[in-house]
C-alpha cells in the first residue's frame, strides 16, 4: 500500500499564487461555499493539482490530509473542491490525519500506526518541516513561495523507490 501525505497551504496554493490574484482562499470559505450549496473555489494552483494527479496515476498512492484545512473540511468535501480541478479523487483521498496536537510528524506516524495497512510506502508532501528524523527520506519538502513544482515531481516518485517514467 502506498500513501500520500498531503499539505495544501505552500503545495497547491502559495504565497506567489496569492499575490498575482489578490486572492486568498482557506478552508473555512471553502466549507461554507459547500454548505451554502455553492461551487468552492479552494484557490489551488492548477498546475500544481496536476502534478500531484500525476504522480498519483504513477505511484497509485493514496491521500491522506495532513494539512490544517483537515479541522475545517470533511473528506467529502475535499472530493467537491478537487472537482473543480477535474479530478475523481473519491477512492484516491481515504482519510485525515488525527486532531492531535505535536508536530506534523507524529500525526502522521499516529495514523499510519493506527490506519497504515503492512507492507506499505508513503510520502509526505508539505512546505513545514516538522517531520520525525525517521520520515525525513520519505519527505518532499515544497517552498510557501512557489508550492508544489516540477521540482519536485520526481521526488515524490522516488520516495516510492519509482523512477521518473521516460516522456
Amino acid at each position: 500500500m502506498r500513501y500520500c501525505f498531503l499539505d495544501i497551504d505552500g503545495v497547491l496554493n502559495s504565497e506567489n499564487r496569492w499575490r498575482a490574484t489578490g486572492i486568498m482562499v482557506n478552508a473555512g470559505r471553502v466549507k461554507m461555499d459547500i454548505a451554502a450549496g455553492k461551487v468552492p473555489d479552494p484557490g489551488w494552483m492548477q498546475e500544481s493539482v496536476d502534478l500531484l494527479r500525476k504522480a498519483q496515476e504513477v505511484a497509485g498512492f493514496k491521500v491522506v490530509i495532513s494539512s490544517t484545512w483537515r479541522f475545517s473540511l470533511a473528506v467529502r468535501d475535499f472530493h467537491v473542491a478537487f472537482d473543480q480541478y477535474g479530478w475523481d479523487t473519491r477512492d484516491i483521498i481515504i482519510g485525515k490525519t488525527d486532531e492531535g496536537s505535536g508536530p506534523r510528524g507524529e500525526q502522521i506516524k499516529r495514523w499510519l500506526n493506527n490506519y497504515g495497512k503492512y507492507p506499505y510506502q508513503y510520502c509526505i508532501i508539505d512546505d513545514s518541516t516538522d517531520m520525525l528524523d525517521s520520515q525525513l527520506k520519505f519527505f518532499v519538502q515544497t517552498t510557501f513561495d512557489d508550492g508544489l513544482t516540477e521540482v519536485e515531481y520526481p521526488k515524490i516518485l522516488a520516495a516510492f523507490e519509482i523512477e521518473q517514467p521516460s516522456e
